[in-house]
């Protein structure tokens, strides 16, 4: 009988060990995450309100810098150019942008002139900033990209009509060799932008 009692009395102890273990785990299993979300709720809360400033180019990239006083001179060059009305020029996002509205003389028929008034801007500009230097990409840098867009009006009405419009766009970024330009108010194909101004594109 004695042997009996002490086989139970070790049994139930082995069974209130693995009871205590298994209350343990189970803790720990919840307390973790809970541990885990409540930390991320407290930091996200810290930091609300706070904008995450970042940027995507290191102390190595835009060396040398584009000044103000060089995007002035850019400017002044741009509006020294031929049947120019207005010019805008912008550096943003590492990119100097440059928009150049001709003359409203200034046609569809004069693609050519358009075009070679926004080489003449970008060789305006590799006088004041050389390309070499500004917009070709080093071994250990990023640099500017260039845009130049030409175009003789902005928007359409009765007496500047789509047909009449002609808009070029001279792109040299930081990565490529050449310039390009690009004749962005004609069709590449214009059997397709016909069907889709006629909705019957496939």
């Amino acid at each position: 009988m004695k042997k009996k009692e002490k086989k139970q009395q070790g049994t139930k102890k082995q069974g209130e060990k693995q009871s205590h273990l298994l209350v343990w785990i189970a803790a720990a299993v919840i307390l973790i995450p809970t541990l885990i979300v409540g930390i991320v709720v407290m930091t996200s809360t810290e930091n609300s309100g706070e904008p995450v400033v970042g940027s995507r180019f290191s102390e190595n990239d835009l060396d040398p810098a584009i000044s103000e006083d060089a995007i002035t001179q850019v400017q002044e060059a741009m509006q020294g150019l031929d049947y120019v009305e207005s010019v805008e020029v912008n550096l943003k996002s590492a990119t100097l942008r440059i928009n150049i509205n001709l003359e409203d003389q200034v046609d569809e028929a004069d693609q050519d002139l358009v075009e070679n008034i926004a080489q003449d801007a970008y060789d305006a500009v590799n006088e004041i900033l050389p390309v070499d230097t500004y917009f070709s990409q080093k071994e250990d840098g990023k640099m500017y990209d260039l845009s130049i867009n030409v175009y003789n009006y902005s928007s359409f009405d009765e007496e500047h009509t789509e047909d009449h419009w002609i808009y070029v766009c001279l792109t040299k970024t930081s990565a490529s060799q050449e310039s390009v330009i690009d004749v962005l108010s004609v069709a590449r194909d214009p059997d397709t932008a016909e069907a889709v101004m006629n909705g019957t594109a496939e």
